[in-house]
């Protein structure tokens, strides 16, 4: 479960890449930042979901999340 406080949430889209130890993140550049909800107690699936849900339109295939 999440413990963070109830509020809106910037989500930028884009993918982790590791090279030597070191991190990179590119930003998706196709896709829009979002603002999602995130209310205490809510599981990392539902966020997961709901993320998935705004990022992904009817045009893309949806991201499956196991």
């Amino acid at each position: 479960m999440l413990s963070a406080m109830a509020g809106h949430y910037m989500v930028i889209p884009g993918e982790w890449t590791s090279t030597n130890s070191l991190w990179n993140f590119a930003i998706d550049k196709k896709k829009m930042s979002r603002i999602v909800p995130v209310r205490p107690n809510m599981s990392l699936l539902e966020l997961q979901n709901n993320v998935t849900k705004d990022s992904f339109t009817f045009t893309d295939p949806p991201l499956q999340l196991s």
